[in-house]
């Protein structure tokens, strides 16, 4: 999931174990709104907005857009329980149920 929210190669790059070079299932896709530039102090609760707006256009399934946004609080969570940041911006906004996909949306 973390290949959702930052570019893929950076991700493998972070991960791999294997000094080979990887096989990389998922490529950054140019039109994906990643976080990889946004600075920790400067998300927004937009940036996750974005993201889980371009999955659900995308077609991606409910439980994928609930991983993606569960995997970007997670992020948030343990910055804001170790004092790294503030506010969480998952946690801004009010949330809607979108009947069409049967998941939560952040409406911001």
């Amino acid at each position: 999931m973390l290949k959702h929210v930052l570019f893929p190669e950076a991700v493998e790059r972070v991960f791999r174990a294997n000094p080979n070079p990887p096989r990389m299932k998922l490529k950054a896709n140019p039109d994906w709104p990643y976080l990889n530039n946004v600075r920790l102090c400067d998300a927004r609760p937009d940036h996750i907005h974005r993201l889980t707006t371009a999955a659900i256009e995308r077609g991606y399934s409910s439980q994928t857009v609930t991983h993606i946004r569960n995997v970007v609080s997670a992020i948030f969570h343990t910055l804001g329980e170790n004092n790294i940041i503030g506010k969480q911006p998952s946690h801004h906004g009010e949330a809607a149920r979108d009947n069409s996909q049967g998941i939560i949306r952040s409406n911001y």
